[in-house]
């Protein structure tokens, strides 16, 4: 029950007390009647004041108490003349402004704070008490192809999120995935309403590692070709002349021992070359052609490739209802498909029944090169497109730069990974349309 109402009621309960001594004092007409009738009149009198002194800025204290429930902070109560009253609102206008002022400031910091995360591109993951997504930027989302919200970090299938859930709170690491891309992710956490919340952040590091790493090995590719030219140009020339020489005529061994040299020499001046050519990739120069014809022509040569090492190769020709055209340079696409089918057939070579698969589809506009070969070790799936190195005995680890660089400029993603069943698979796409 409000104050209100028991001040009614108290007034009503001496109005009938008063009433009534007035009553009995009237009918023994004594002097006692006017002075019941002032003492009522006063009554009166003090409980108009009363009302408007303390019940009425009660009010006001209760009309401050519902806009502060609404959140209404931009109202303000009056002053009523009543000292105590008059001091809460003094106290109670301030605080409004200052609660207004704060929720503009934490609107505005809010506003701001989701403009960054959406344009930032560094991925962003929060994750409440449940260890549940509540709350992801875009960057985040894009990098992890899904929607993630609402969903665990175990039910993501993502090799992302199997890197994240490795980390401890507070540990940076770098990691290079099967698909040549590299990410540095951030297990960090902050507090909220007491609770601490664990949060990533996944930044993208692709552009400038590659970059980096062509100038690298770019720079060390120019310093050995430089060298060995030097050096091979004198032996070349010796040898030339011991073997066109009378000595050579007369002394066979003499001569057949610089044959020799001289072949060894050139192979390891073509050898010297390809780095040199994987150095110097030319620019895409490209044409708009039907991925069904552009396989087709480069199926013999393939093919070629994989019976050399004993190893079956399959192509199925795709319908040409399903034909499909990208944005291709038709020579370095033939450079790529040569060197991915090659590392696949010299894999596969080392199983009786090896095999290379060449597969295309037109739904997701992908091409995939599929082998039973011995696989990619978990250890080494993420420096598969690491310059200068290879799992193969004498290789010489830029096969896959070479492939990774052409694709990159042509803007095709591509994977390359052993799946659960034992096939490794190079996938390239999906293809961008023309």
């Amino acid at each position: 029950m409000r104050i209100r109402t028991f001040y009614f009621i108290l007034l009503s309960f001496l109005l009938i007390l008063g009433g009534l001594v007035l009553f009995y004092a009237s009918s023994a007409g004594s002097w006692h009647v006017y002075l019941i009738e002032g003492f009522i009149i006063i009554i009166l009198a003090f409980s108009v004041i009363f009302y408007r002194r303390v019940i009425r800025p009660l009010r006001t204290i209760a009309d401050g108490i519902d806009l502060l429930r609404a959140q209404d902070f931009s109202s303000r109560l009056i002053k009523v003349g009543q000292y105590e009253t008059d001091r809460i609102i003094d106290v109670f206008n301030p605080l409004m402004d200052k609660l207004k002022n704060e929720r503009i400031r934490l609107r505005e910091q809010n506003y701001f704070l989701d403009l960054v995360l959406d344009a930032s591109p560094m991925g962003v993951i929060v994750l409440d008490g449940m260890r549940r997504v509540c709350l992801s930027n875009p960057a985040a989302r894009n990098i992890l192809g899904q929607n993630i919200e609402g969903h665990t970090l175990d039910n993501i299938d993502n090799p992302v999120c199997s890197f994240l859930r490795m980390l401890s709170p507070g540990e940076q690491r770098t990691v290079r995935l099967a698909s040549a891309e590299v990410y540095r992710l951030t297990h960090l956490s902050f507090l909220d309403k007491g609770y601490s919340h664990p949060f990533f952040l996944i930044e993208q590091l692709s552009v400038e590692v590659t970059s980096a790493e062509k100038a690298a090995y770019r720079k060390a590719i120019r310093m050995i070709v430089h060298e060995v030219n030097n050096t091979v140009g004198g032996i070349t020339a010796t040898l030339q002349a011991v073997s066109e020489s009378e000595i050579a005529e007369t002394d066979q061994p003499v001569k057949y021992a610089a044959e020799a040299c001289m072949t060894r020499v050139n192979g390891m001046l073509g050898f010297i070359r390809r780095f040199a050519d994987a150095a110097k990739i030319p620019e895409i120069d490209r044409k708009n052609l039907s991925v069904a014809d552009m396989l087709g022509d480069n199926c013999p040569f393939l093919e070629n490739i994989c019976r050399k090492l004993n190893v079956s190769f399959h192509f199925t020709p795709i319908q040409s209802s399903e034909i499909f055209t990208a944005a291709i340079d038709p020579v370095l696409m033939e450079q790529v498909l040569v060197n991915i089918v090659k590392n696949a057939a010299e894999s596969a070579a080392l199983r009786p029944d090896g095999y290379v698969k060449l597969s295309v589809s037109t739904t997701d506009r992908t091409i995939t090169i599929t082998d039973n070969g011995t696989g990619i070790q978990p250890e080494s799936a993420g420096k598969v497109f690491t310059p200068f190195f290879s799992t193969k005995p004498g290789g010489q680890g830029i096969g896959l730069i070479f492939v990774a660089e052409i694709l990159s400029q042509h803007g095709f993603p591509f994977s390359l990974d052993t799946a659960a069943d034992g096939l490794t698979r190079f996938t390239i796409g999906p293809v961008p349309e023309t």
